[in-house]
């Protein structure tokens, strides 16, 4: 146990050793790049899979509508 001040404050608690810190970098320039080249490469999927489901809502829509209607409309009137 050391009796010197603590290596790890509290305000830090994931710093990485002294020996790695230099990956920071380009650990962030590869996983920014990756994620930027999937939204890129991926766009159009990103885009069909969005008005998929806005499609499907107005698709669903209409029978969810009439499903309503004839269950609630009174039938007597």
């Amino acid at each position: 146990m050391t009796h010197g001040r603590n290596p790890r404050p509290l305000g830090h608690p994931f710093d990485l050793p002294p020996r790695w810190r230099w990956l920071t970098i380009p650990v962030l320039a590869v996983g920014g790049g990756g994620v930027a080249a999937t939204t890129i490469l991926e766009e159009e999927a990103l885009t069909f899979a969005t008005c998929a489901t806005l499609a499907s809502i107005l698709v669903l829509g209409a029978p969810m509508l009439w499903l309503v209607w004839r269950l609630f409309n009174d039938p007597t009137s």
